[in-house]
């Protein structure tokens, strides 16, 4: 009966770590395929960058500190983080990076008046309002 119970056991866990593993590598595929047609539409034109921007910036709780301050010269659209946590500010530029294929053209970071705190200045060459 012991045996019986730790065989069903084993099967469980390898049911379960079979199931997980196979989650996990159709999870990776399709973020594969969104990032591969993300960056095709990137290179035709056709990706809404704005877009993008925005909905990275509200994913990472950043909505409420961030304001576009206007277009600088060159077509560049200028964000200004405030008073943000440190991590919130390098969550966002990765999540940029990694989902939506922006990289801002220049990065300004000071310290904030608070402990864990910054001040941050995006810019995006090209990107409209």
């Amino acid at each position: 009966m012991n045996r019986i119970l730790i065989l069903a056991s084993v099967a469980a866990v390898a049911l379960v770590a079979g199931g997980a593993a196979y989650w996990s590598a159709a999870r990776s595929a399709a973020r594969t395929a969104e990032k591969t047609a993300l960056l095709a539409d990137v290179r035709a034109g056709r990706a809404d960058t704005s877009t993008r921007l925005q909905r990275a910036v509200g994913e990472t709780g950043l909505a409420e500190r961030t304001r576009a301050i206007g277009d600088a010269p060159n077509g560049i659209l200028r964000l200004r983080i405030e008073s943000a946590s440190f991590d919130a500010v390098m969550t966002l530029l990765a999540r940029l990076d990694e989902r939506e294929a922006l990289r801002p053209s220049g990065v300004a970071i000071t310290a904030g008046s608070e402990s864990g705190r910054v001040d941050a200045t995006l810019d995006f060459a090209g990107v409209t309002r």
